[in-house]
């Protein structure tokens, strides 16, 4: 599995309190075999591309998570709009998701 984190923005920083916060845009890639196809029962496409979270929400993903986070929600990923989500299905089976 990969995964890479772009900073966009930091939105604030408190020195009394040592912990800012910021927008990112996360990426994840990782291999799920049981998501391979043959590209010839696709018209030949080597990967399947969707714009939004509806593919993303139905298929498995790594629980990823900071772990020295000050504060930390199980739903930090989930405040992401899903207009704001990508996901490409190889054919091999790889699965690349990003998110703003």
């Amino acid at each position: 599995m990969n995964v890479s984190l772009y900073v966009l923005g930091i939105d604030s920083i408190s020195t009394s309190s040592m912990d800012f916060t910021f927008q990112l845009y996360f990426r994840h890639q990782w291999v799920d075999h049981r998501l391979a196809y043959s590209p010839s029962k696709f018209g030949g496409m080597s990967s399947i591309l969707a714009a939004g979270g509806h593919l993303a929400d139905q298929i498995w993903t790594p629980d990823t998570f900071f772990a020295n986070a000050k504060h930390h929600s199980a739903n930090d990923f989930a405040l992401v709009e899903q207009d704001a989500r990508f996901i490409r299905v190889g054919s091999n089976g790889e699965v690349y998701t990003s998110k703003l």
